[in-house]
């Protein structure tokens, strides 16, 4: 039963993840998809962090996310630092 339920916890978690979007500010963003990052990691370890910098850019809105882009980075906290400066 542990691992019929834990399955469906982690769809949800993947679902609402993949749904994240930005609300208000880079910061408030970062805090929330660092909250289901983490969730998401608590049940696969093995996830690749390019995944996560991937997704939390793909995220961004348009004209943030062409701008950090422009600096090529290679993990999250960079992503993060240079959106929140834009």
């Amino acid at each position: 039963m542990l691992e019929k339920y834990g399955k469906s916890e982690f769809q949800q978690m993947l679902r609402k993840f993949s749904r994240l979007k930005p609300t208000g500010s880079v910061l408030e963003y970062a805090e929330q998809f660092n909250v289901a990052m983490h969730s998401l990691l608590a049940h696969h370890s093995s996830w690749d962090p390019l995944f996560f910098t991937t997704q939390f850019l793909d995220g961004l809105q348009s004209d943030i996310k062409v701008a950090v882009m422009l600096h090529r980075p290679h993990n999250l906290d960079t992503v993060v630092a240079l959106a929140e400066l834009q």
